[in-house]
């Protein structure tokens, strides 16, 4: 006689066959986009994914050529008084203030202090400039100059990795890093 409910045994099967697909589906939508027949069965992934609501979209998890920046913020004072000094050691004054240079930081340190990590990132926004402002005017308190002609520059530093010719993630070895310098605020008086 038959209850109508399936087996302990059939249960099981298929509960297993449900967790194999999911996790097959999930695998081929989270693969990189350059893998080879991706794009023919991506939309059988999404078939099965999109009404559990667990579809990435066309949003993926590997960009074919992601950026990698690693940035800091520094602070350092400048003589508006000779602005055509072309020294090389004038142009680079000493920094009075900097921000962690992340990418130094061991991952525990970056879990404690995330906040900071975020607002480091995020204050290099443009639409972010005004906080960056508030943080130079708060800079220029806490670090005074002795030269009155001297202003505050506030500044992300940091390393871009440089994308291969021919795309992909370069072997930590063969990476090649671009410093770079990004004015935020520049010449803020409190």
């Amino acid at each position: 006689m038959s209850t109508g409910k399936p087996t302990t045994g059939t249960a099981r099967r298929l509960t297993r066959v449900l967790v194999l697909v999911l996790a097959a589906a999930w695998t081929l939508d989270a693969l990189p986009q350059d893998v080879p027949g991706k794009a023919s069965l991506r939309p059988i992934a999404a078939a099965i994914l999109r009404p559990l609501g667990l579809e990435t979209g066309p949003w993926s998890m590997f960009a074919p050529d992601p950026t990698v920046d690693n940035a800091w913020l520094t602070a350092t004072r400048a003589d508006t008084a000779s602005p055509n000094n072309l020294s090389f050691a004038a142009a680079i004054p000493e920094p009075i203030w900097s921000s962690p240079q992340w990418a130094d930081v061991p991952a525990w340190e970056k879990f404690y202090r995330f906040r900071h990590l975020n607002y480091s990132n995020r204050i290099r926004l443009p639409a972010n400039r005004a906080a960056a402002r508030d943080l130079a005017r708060y800079l220029d308190r806490q670090y005074p100059a002795e030269d009155p002609e001297a202003v505050l520059q506030l500044t992300a530093d940091g390393l871009r990795l440089v994308p291969p010719y021919d795309g992909g993630i370069p072997k930590p070895e063969e990476a090649t890093w671009m410093l770079y310098s990004e004015p935020l605020a520049t010449g803020v008086r409190p």
